[in-house]
């Protein structure tokens, strides 16, 4: 009996497993060699990167001196407020973000995040940011920069950039400063100097530099569509 039961156990815990793993999937059509759609969908689930170290936990408030010098430590996500005296480095930092000279979030930052020098996230961001040098998002970012100095987002930029220099990977929105780049993408940028290899819509500045426009440079205003 005991071991019935037992089987039991792990069947019913197998199958509980089973059905969360599918709540996440989504049903896709599969298209065969002939070119012709499958009659039989096929459940596919997400494929997430792992975390180059694992999650130990959060906590709402963070407070820290510099890296490694700090409450929680680095491993953890702070997801209310992070307070770093000096600089302050975490997984992930989600609410309110001060820093007197900076902060780091190796992954993810959503939020308001306000520094005395800088900001700088390791993947994505959702945020308002403002620094008093520099803003630097090292894949995506999606909200409002401000910079003294420059903005910089490797990946793709939707939002509003405003600095003295600006560059991004590709540009969905808005370009403010004396000199701004975007190597792809689609919005407007204003400034003394725009440069962008591919760009749909308007470069207004002195010099005007947009390689996929019919007149690759011209003065005060040049588009391409």
């Amino acid at each position: 009996m005991k071991a019935c039961r037992c089987a039991n156990m792990i069947v019913q815990s197998v199958f509980v497993v089973a059905l969360v793993s599918m709540s996440s999937a989504q049903e896709v059509s599969v298209r065969k060699y002939d070119g012709q759609v499958s009659d039989a969908n096929v459940l596919v689930r997400d494929i997430r990167p792992l975390s180059a170290r694992p999650m130990v936990g959060e906590q709402p408030f963070g407070f820290a001196l510099m890296p490694k010098v700090e409450t929680p430590d680095e491993s953890w996500d702070v997801v209310f407020l992070r307070f770093s005296l000096f600089v302050g480095s975490h997984r992930c930092v989600y609410g309110l973000d001060l820093g007197v000279l900076g902060g780091f979030a190796e992954q993810e930052m959503g939020g308001l995040e306000i520094s005395g020098l800088f900001n700088d996230v390791g993947m994505s961001s959702g945020a308002l940011q403002i620094a008093g040098i520099f803003n630097h998002a090292h894949w995506n970012f999606s909200g409002l920069q401000l910079a003294a100095g420059f903005c910089w987002t490797e990946g793709a930029f939707s939002g509003l950039d405003i600095a003295l220099a600006n560059k991004v990977g590709r540009l969905s929105g808005v370009q403010i400063g004396a000199f701004n780049y975007a190597e792809k993408g689609a919005g407007l940028q204003i400034g003394a100097i725009n440069f962008s290899e591919q760009l749909e819509g308007f470069q207004i500045g002195v010099i005007n530099i947009n390689r996929d426009s019919a007149v690759p440079m011209f003065p005060i205003l040049n588009f391409a569509f």
